[in-house]
């Protein structure tokens, strides 16, 4: 549980604001988001159960497509394209994969070490993982 404590003041009326969040999931939700976490300088912020299936398939091409995001509005086209990035998923049980999977393969992506992280985006929160129009599959980071 993380306990948030906001204090307004208005014309030396001060109000005090408490919000209590409970952090998601079970045990091992928790200690895998942990584990992401000091690993990735990403945070985990997709409150789904770590088997929810994101594919039927046992292998998907996962993207991360940042060229349209405001960091990269100064670059040309072929300077934003450098950090977009792209991962094979592979299932572990040879017939879904599930969001482990995917969570997996970014926390043992160098691309998302900690240690490495030097480019400047300001979209750290990962979100959720989806499936657009084209049926390409997606990161939906947010800052």
């Amino acid at each position: 549980m993380k306990i948030f404590t906001t204090q307004y003041s208005f014309e030396n009326n001060m109000i005090q604001e408490t919000q209590i969040i409970n952090d998601y999931g079970d045990n091992e939700y928790k200690n895998f988001k942990h584990e992401f976490e000091n690993k990735t300088y990403l945070y985990l912020c997709i409150e789904k159960p770590l088997d929810t299936i994101i594919s039927n398939e046992t292998s998907i091409i996962l993207n991360d497509i940042r060229d349209d995001m405001p960091e990269c509005m100064y670059l040309t086209k072929e300077e934003a394209e450098l950090y977009n990035y792209k991962m094979i998923v592979n299932s572990t049980n040879g017939l879904n994969i599930t969001l482990k999977n995917c969570l997996e393969t970014i926390m043992n992506s160098e691309y998302y070490n900690i240690t490495s992280f030097s480019n400047g985006f300001d979209h750290q929160f990962l979100e959720d993982i989806y499936k657009d129009k084209t049926q390409n599959y997606h990161l939906f980071l947010g800052s």
